[in-house]
């Protein structure tokens, strides 16, 4: 209710007991009567005015728990893009080291080889070291890749770290709003 319309109401609840003080008094009965009805009008409007007052603290206390919910949504979004975030991560970076495994073991494999070979074989040699310096290239920027995305799942443990506090915080500021809305007006 608007304060406009809290003082129309105690206008209204007034209006009988000040047309009553208008009146010329017959008797000094009629004076207690009077003042008995402006007390009881005086108490329904106290009354009524503590209501609307519970209504307005109640609508507020309830937008502040809206409120607060309303903040848990983009973060827990964004806590569900970093752990997916992080799991492509993980993806890149086994698959990496799948790939650096498989070059170590072409590379053993090579260096068994080399030592059979003979002297006729010199050609052959010459094009497989050229092929094993590919490899060597490759494992270099395998490498770099993986430092790389070590580093970027270090950063998104960070940020779900980070996420998962701020979540944690929010979800406490509902609970305080809620259990103050809950004891103030608990349901009878």
């Amino acid at each position: 209710m608007t304060l406009r319309r809290g003082l129309v109401l105690v206008g209204l609840l007034l209006l009988p007991a000040l047309s009553v003080l208008a009146e010329p008094p017959a008797a000094t009965g009629g004076v207690e009567v009077q003042l008995q009805s402006l007390s009881r009008s005086l108490s329904e409007l106290v009354t009524l005015l503590r209501q609307q007052l519970a209504g307005q603290r109640s609508e507020l206390l309830m937008r502040r728990v809206e409120l607060e919910r309303g903040r848990l949504l983009p973060l827990e979004t964004a806590l569900q893009g970093a752990r997916s975030q992080r799991q492509s991560y993980e993806d890149q970076l086994a698959n990496f080291q799948g790939m650096a495994g498989s070059f170590e073991v072409e590379e053993q494999a090579r260096g068994e080889s080399s030592g059979a070979e003979t002297a006729g074989q010199e050609e052959g040699a010459q094009a497989g070291s050229a092929f094993s310096a590919f490899p060597a290239h490759m494992k270099e920027h395998l490498e770099t890749q993986m430092k790389l995305l070590k580093q970027r799942l270090r950063e998104a443990d960070d940020r779900i770290a980070e996420l998962e506090n701020e979540i944690g915080a929010v979800r406490r500021s509902v609970d305080s709003w809620q259990g103050l809305l809950d004891r103030e007006f608990p349901l009878r």
